[in-house]
């Protein structure tokens, strides 16, 4: 089924997105898992998640015949803990709205199926699923990083550190 070129150019920069998120992740679990910080266990299941968003936008694509092209963001290191959960949280606000965007012109090109995908896609960035989707756990990508920062913002972070490192 030849699908719309908005929505499969759209599949396609989403699919980006997650991977890019994927593996900026996957580095910010090494650098607290380095240090000890009980925080790698969040950043591991972020990066779980994403892995499994760009897994079921590439079949997407996929079943539209579109051809996936997995070309993510070059990874950071940050000088703090706070830049760090900042950026992802950046990171992630414009993910969210970028699919409102994309679920946009998937109503307008009549495909209802990827338009309830982006839908829900913000939402288990914002707030996560309460459903058992699989991967997909109760905390959102947003609500875990804000209550990090916040955290953080209450105690200063190395307060915040200190109470963070593991046994």
């Amino acid at each position: 089924m030849k699908g719309d070129p908005k929505v499969t150019a759209a599949l396609q920069e989403a699919i980006n997105i997650e991977a890019s998120l994927m593996n900026q992740y996957k580095l910010n679990w090494r650098d607290a898992k380095r240090f000890g910080l009980d925080l790698a266990e969040g950043w591991e299941k972020l990066h779980t998640q994403a892995e499994g968003y760009m897994d079921t936008l590439v079949s997407r694509l996929l079943f539209l015949e579109g051809d996936p092209a997995i070309t993510p963001a070059a990874v950071k290191t940050y000088a703090s803990l706070k830049e760090m959960l900042s950026d992802a949280q950046a990171s992630e606000l414009a993910a969210v709205a970028r699919y409102a965007e994309i679920v946009k012109a998937c109503w307008d090109a009549g495909d209802m199926s990827n338009c309830h995908y982006f839908q829900h896609l913000s939402k288990w960035h914002r707030e996560g699923d309460e459903g058992g989707s699989g991967t997909i756990s109760a905390t959102g990508h947003l609500s875990w990083l804000q209550k990090q920062l916040w955290q953080i913002g209450k105690l200063g972070e190395p307060a915040f550190i200190a109470a963070e490192v593991t046994e």
